[in-house]
C-alpha cells in the first residue's frame, strides 16, 4: 500500500544450514500515490462600475490517496484581463505577465476541496466574451484522469442598448380630417357673421 510495500522472501532446507542468518530478504519498493484531481472554474461576479471579476478556482481531490503537497494552479489569463489579486487559505498567487500561478501549501486529503479566487481588471468593450481558461498539476504524485484537470468560464460583458425610436408621428385618419374640416366651416361661419353683424351696426 501507498507510500511503500515491503516484500519478504524466505528459504527452507530439509539439510542443515551452516548460516541460517542469510535465509530471508526483504525488499522495500516505494509506490506511485495515485489521485484524481477535479478543477472546477466559475466566474464569481463582475462589477461593470469598477470593471473588476473574480473567478472562483475549486480544486477537488477524489482519491483515492492524499495530495500531501505540490498542488499548483495556472490560469493564463486572456489579454482583456489583469491580474489584480488571489484570497484563498493556504494558496499563494503570483503573476508574470498574464500567467498566473498559485500553490497549495498544505495536504489536500481524499474527499476534500479547496479554493482560490482570482480578482482581474476587465478592458473589454461592451458586448465581448472573455473566456478564461485555468489548469492544474498534480507535482510530484500521478493523476490517474487528466480530463478533468482543466476548467473554463466565460464572462460576457453587457452590450450597451441602442438609443430607442423617437416619438411616433400621430396618424391621420378620416376621422381626423372630418374633425379638421368642421373646426374650419365653423371658424368660417363665426368670421362671416361678425362681419354681417359689424355691418349690421354700422347701418
Amino acid at each position: 500500500a501507498y507510500p511503500t510495500v515491503t516484500n519478504t522472501a524466505a528459504i527452507t532446507s530439509p539439510a542443515q544450514d551452516t548460516n541460517p542468518g542469510n535465509n530471508t530478504s526483504t525488499d522495500v519498493a516505494t509506490v506511485t500515490s495515485q489521485i484524481s484531481l477535479r478543477l472546477l472554474k466559475t466566474l464569481g461576479s463582475y462589477n461593470s462600475t469598477t470593471q473588476l471579476a473574480v473567478w472562483h478556482l475549486a480544486v477537488s481531490n477524489l482519491g483515492p490517496n492524499v495530495m500531501e503537497s505540490g498542488l499548483v494552479v495556472v490560469d493564463k489569463l486572456p489579454t482583456e484581463l489583469t491580474f489584480r489579486g488571489a484570497t484563498g487559505a493556504g494558496w499563494t498567487c503570483a503573476a508574470v505577465t498574464n500567467v498566473v500561478t498559485c500553490v497549495y501549501a498544505n495536504a489536500l486529503t481524499v474527499g476534500a476541496t479547496t479554493a482560490v479566487n482570482l480578482t482581474t481588471a476587465v478592458t473589454a468593450a461592451p458586448g465581448t466574451n472573455i473566456t478564461n481558461s485555468a489548469s492544474i498539476a498534480s507535482g510530484p504524485r500521478h493523476d490517474s484522469n487528466l480530463n478533468d484537470n482543466k476548467s473554463s468560464a466565460v464572462l460576457a460583458i453587457p452590450a450597451i442598448a441602442p438609443p430607442g425610436p423617437g416619438p411616433s408621428p400621430l396618424p391621420h385618419t378620416g376621422a381626423d380630417f372630418a374633425m379638421w374640416l368642421l373646426l374650419g366651416v365653423m371658424s368660417l361661419t363665426v368670421g362671416v357673421a361678425l362681419r354681417f353683424g359689424d355691418a349690421y351696426r354700422r347701418d
